[in-house]
């Protein structure tokens, strides 16, 4: 079947079951060039949950995500309703997980989220996610089950929310959007088009781990890995069953809540078990898990070849381009002992699966965790945002408890209002909280591990305290055209600006009395300034017809 046909057929099918006209259609994405497009692309993903509705596509709405240095939606939104099943886009290893939910300190956009290593240097990330049923290091197959949706992070009802990367898309000029992002879209397989292929077991278990559920009896076995899936076996406290997963990965899951592993039973059935009802056979206690660390090809000239044994003589099972993530299979202490000398040879899995050996001394360390700010150099007075995807809340209080009353972009100074001592000691600290005024004169507290010492120190006026220059363009966040709110003329919005006011959304967030205080000095004449807030909530949202009719309203009143 062509792909011209598939489309067609797809369209004709949603359009008879009549699709509700908020979501957006997988057919209406595929016109001609991006089929053009797809025919000359080697990588595919496939479709990431259960329903066949993509509720916002990628580079939409770009005046409401200009805010956060983006030219639209970087990514592509599913619906997936809470506890709907996500799959892998395609073959690759777990790289990292992060389980933030709504506790993150800072609410970053993602909540939970799953990043997967593809070969030729793509990555997803499936965020918003209630729980990972997968661990770091561990490989993936197209299809396979890696978690449940939800509605954590930065969101707004439940939903799966896919952002694609290429290694060095954005150098090469090949996406306009920043951080190596890309359209999905062109990439993206009808839904229900091709089947995932269930991963296939393994001949023989990696190891044997032992059921440990003394005050129930026996432990439940399931086809798929959450307690809403069908029970297909019962298993005896006592039972020993064979591990299908990774050695180390089978380590790392046993005993954990939450942990689900694929296993093999006596009678030969395969399904899943709750991890934390499992432990090693002999009452041993599980060993710590090993680090899972990931090396990267530096082999400019050449692809590196991936053989079968550490030596030349070996037979050549694949060739890794320069750039290439691969996931080391040897102890962490013996890694860093190899990289980068000569006549080592290190064994290694790609994000296919395929494990071999390759030239250590054509290796170097790939780092799997965000550098945090530089803690504290001594005594400070300003204190610089460091947080360049989402900004940094201000709190009533020091603690996510506490009611936000502010937020600051990235690169933002704040001035503290704590001892230079203590603002020194505390720059870069875990769990530490600064008390700080903000540019527009907010005063509350931040969590000071995402705060630096500022490039330099220097003053503004305009009525409002700034305790630096303007941070350097490449880290200033897109501001709003704040003069679309009525009222708002060319000088009062470069008060605004000066203030620290770039935003739709930080304008919302003030009360009228705020406005009037923070430019009352200027001496300026304030239209319509009670509703503003409400006009810059509609424009933060987009909601520019509403936006409209209110204006029309405010034609007819004096204004105040």
């Amino acid at each position: 079947m062509s792909e011209q046909v598939k489309v067609h057929r797809y369209l004709t099918i949603n359009i008879l079951q009549g699709a509700s006209a908020p979501f957006v259609l997988l057919a209406r994405c595929f016109n001609v060039g991006q089929l053009a497009r797809r025919q000359l692309m080697g990588f595919r993903i496939h479709w990431p949950t259960q329903y066949n509705v993509i509720s916002q596509e990628f580079g939409a709405r770009p005046e409401f995500y200009q805010k956060f240095g983006l030219p639209g939606h970087e990514g592509l939104d599913f619906k997936a309703p809470m506890g709907s099943e996500v799959y892998a886009v395609a073959a690759g290893f777990v790289k990292e997980i992060h389980l933030d939910g709504n506790s993150d300190p800072v609410h970053k956009a993602y909540g939970n989220q799953i990043r997967i290593q593809h070969e030729d240097g793509y990555l997803s990330i499936y965020a918003h996610l209630s729980k990972s049923l997968v661990t770091q290091g561990q490989n993936v197959q197209t299809g396979q089950l890696i978690a449940l949706a939800d509605n954590t992070g930065n969101s707004y009802g439940a939903h799966l929310h896919l952002t694609l990367k290429k290694k060095g898309a954005t150098q090469a000029g090949e996406t306009s959007f920043p951080h190596d992002i890309i359209d999905p879209t062109p990439y993206l397989q009808p839904y229900g088009s091709e089947p995932a292929i269930p991963p296939q077991p393994p001949a023989t278990p990696f190891m044997d781990v032992e059921v440990h559920s003394p005050e129930v009896g026996y432990l439940n076995v399931r086809c798929a890995p959450y307690t809403a899936s069908d029970q297909i076996a019962r298993v005896n406290d006592g039972d020993i069953l064979g591990a299908l997963e990774e050695k180390a990965v089978t380590c790392d899951k046993v005993g954990r809540t939450g942990q689900w592993l694929w296993v093999r039973l006596p009678t030969g059935e395969v399904g899943y078990v709750a991890a934390w009802y499992l432990r090693l056979p002999g009452d041993t206690p599980p060993p710590a898990p090993a680090t899972v660390v990931f090396v990267v090809v530096t082999s400019p000239d050449e692809p590196l070849k991936l053989r079968l044994g550490p030596g030349t003589q070996f037979d050549k099972l694949a060739e890794l381009p320069d750039g290439s993530i691969l996931k080391a299979l040897e102890p962490e202490t013996v890694v860093k002992d190899k990289l980068g000398r000569y006549g080592q040879w290190l064994q290694v899995q790609t994000p296919k699966g395929l494990a071999g050996h390759t030239a250590a001394w054509y290796l170097k360390l790939q780092s799997t965790t965000v550098p945090l700010p530089p803690k504290g150099s001594g005594p400070a007075r300003y204190v610089q945002v460091e947080s360049p995807e989402y900004g940094l809340r201000v709190r009533e209080g020091p603690g996510t408890t506490w009611e936000e009353v502010w937020w600051v972009p990235h690169g933002t100074v704040l001035e503290s209002l704590e001892t230079p001592e203590i603002t020194g000691e505390k720059i870069g600290q875990q769990e530490c909280w600064l008390k700080v005024r903000t540019p527009s004169g907010h005063e509350g507290f931040v969590a000071a591990w995402y705060v630096r010492p500022p490039m330099e120190a220097g003053t503004l006026t305009c009525g409002v305290a700034l305790a630096a220059p303007a941070p350097d363009e490449r880290t200033l966040l897109r501001p709003d055209a704040l003069q679309r709110i009525w009222g708002i003329g060319p000088q009062t919005e470069a008060l605004l600006h000066a203030a620290g006011i770039h935003i739709f959304e930080q304008l919302a967030a003030m009360t009228e009395a705020q406005i009037r205080a923070l430019l009352g000095e200027a001496g300026i004449r304030m239209r319509y300034v009670a509703s503003w807030p409400e006009q810059a909530r509609l424009a933060a949202r987009g909601e520019w017809e509403a936006l409209t009719a209110l204006q029309s309203q405010l034609r007819g009143r004096r204004p105040r």
